[in-house]
Order: C-alpha cells, then sequence, then structure tokens
C-alpha cells in the first residue's frame, strides 16, 4: 500500500516519538520526526505535512505557542495540528494556541488514529479545510476485537 499522507511528529522524548512514528507507519502513513521547533521549521522548509503532531512541553519551548505561530503563517496555517501532553490544558489555552485538537498522555493509539483520521482531509480534499477544535480528556475506550 502507497503511503498517500504524511504526519510530522515534534516531541523531545526519542522513545516516544520512535514509538508513535512506527505506529503510524503501521497505518500507511508517511512520517517525518523533530525533536524541536528548529528541527520541525527545517523539515517545513521541505515540505509541507498533512497534520502536525507536536507535544506541549518540548525543552524550553512551548508546543502551544509553536502551533499558534503555525496557524498565523499563511503557508502553514491550514494544516491541522493536534497538541498533547501530560499536562492539563486548559479550553482558553488551547484556543488561544489555535490548535486543532488536544490529547492528553497517555494516549492510546485507537485514540490517536481516530483523531488524526478525522482531522485528515479526503484524498479529494483540499488540506485547509477547516475543523471545529477538539479538548479529549484522557485515553478512550479500547477498540473493539475484530
Amino acid at each position: 500500500m502507497v503511503c498517500e499522507k504524511t504526519i510530522l511528529v515534534v516531541d523531545d522524548n526519542k522513545d516516544l516519538l520512535e514509538m508513535v512514528a512506527i505506529a503510524l507507519h503501521s497505518r500507511h502513513y508517511e512520517v517525518a520526526t523533530a525533536s524541536a521547533e528548529f528541527d520541525m521549521m527545517e523539515k517545513l522548509k521541505e515540505s509541507y505535512p498533512d497534520i502536525i503532531l507536536l507535544d506541549v512541553l518540548l525543552n524550553h519551548e512551548d508546543g502551544r505557542s509553536i502551533a499558534k505561530k503555525l496557524k498565523q503563517n499563511p503557508n502553514t496555517a491550514g494544516i491541522p495540528i493536534i497538541l498533547y501532553s501530560v499536562a492539563p490544558i486548559t479550553p482558553e489555552s488551547m484556543t488561544d494556541s489555535q490548535a486543532d485538537c488536544f490529547l492528553a498522555k497517555p494516549f492510546d493509539l485507537y485514540e490517536l488514529f481516530s483523531t488524526i483520521k478525522r482531522l485528515l482531509p479526503p484524498a479529494d480534499q483540499s488540506a485547509g479545510t477547516q475543523v471545529a477544535p477538539m479538548l479529549i480528556r484522557g485515553p478512550s475506550p479500547k477498540a473493539p476485537a475484530s
């Protein structure tokens, strides 16, 4: 199966970065990774992903302010951004960041996959489609066994 959608994962925790990348590859997504804002900006110079998965608590950086900068840039404003963190986030902080969704850690992979699917535009639609922001508070139920 050909990877059609690209996800940029930004996290300073290398173990989590690798685990999420492996999980996304298993669902046939193309994955790019970055461990800091500078790395992320370098990746964005190469190409734009279909979605950005961004940790709130990066070393010496705030994922909420990074998300806000991306949403205010006309070149990246249409890219859906999922913020995630072990720290709680207020609805006001979520709104200020302009991110599309927040996932509370620990999140399960079913929750991550369903959130990505909800935020990604269909293949025949442009990536600039607006989706209402969503705040998720904690793990969702496990996916039913098939």
